[in-house]
Order: structure tokens, then sequence, then C-alpha cells
């Protein structure tokens, strides 16, 4: 049985894994800490679309933003990330803070420059649906 779910949501951060020093999932929560001095993420603003697709192996995910590419920092910024296993924290349309992905399941980010705006996509795959945040 699938279940395809799309929703707009707001606030995106993105954060590599190296810079957790904890995460941890207790049933729909995760608790998140930060390595401290060492935490930078990139905060994407804007509207953001949130697909998941709900299959007998889990939950496929898929994060879509655009963001206008004005200079080289952002590509340079992108392309770090790319490189990076990825977890996402978004605000869902109850602006309820919310983590996608984890270390046994981290989002990939791909992304593409084209007429001045980057279009960027994390995806992953879960066993679980996205958690409530928790911050330790």
């Amino acid at each position: 049985m699938n279940k395809n779910l799309v929703t707009a949501v707001t606030g995106l951060k993105l954060v590599g894994l190296k810079d957790l020093q904890l995460y941890k999932r207790i049933r729909n929560r995760v608790v998140l800490a930060f390595i401290p001095g060492n935490l930078s993420f990139l905060s994407i603003p804007g509207t953001v679309l949130v697909a998941s697709n709900q299959t007998e192996k889990g939950y496929e995910k898929s994060i879509t933003f655009k963001v206008p590419s004005e200079n080289y920092a952002l590509a340079d910024t992108l392309s770090a990330y790319e490189e990076m296993r990825i977890v996402a924290i978004y605000a869902d349309a109850r602006g309820e803070q919310r983590v996608c992905g984890s270390p046994e399941y981290p989002l990939r980010l791909r992304y593409t420059i084209h007429d001045g705006v980057a279009t960027a996509t994390l995806t992953g795959t879960d066993i679980r649906d996205d958690a409530y945040l928790m911050l330790a």
C-alpha cells in the first residue's frame, strides 16, 4: 500500500551529521544536541515542499526548495552540503518543528543552478515518519 503526501513547510534548516553531538529518537520525538561552537547550518527562506511516500518498506522522503543564486557563495555552500550526510529541521503546517533524516538514514542533497535560481532536492528513506524536535 503506497500513500503519497506533499506538504508546503517553512523554516528549513540543513544540519550536517558532523555537527550533532546527540541524536536520540524516542517514539515520535527526536532529541538533538549540537557540538558547542561547531554548529553551522544552512537556513532556507521561504516555502519548501516536503513529499513523503509511505511504502511497505518505510518512508521515501523528498524535500525540494528554490533559492536565488546571486553569487558563487551559494553554489559553494550547496556543493559542500552535497558532500555531507544531512538531517533537515522544518516547521510543518501547524508550526511544529520536525526532523527528517537520522544518522542511520541521512538525507542527501543534489542541486542545479539555471537562470540564476538554485533548485535543490534532499532525498532519503527511513523506516519511520518525520519526528517532532526536542532540543537537549
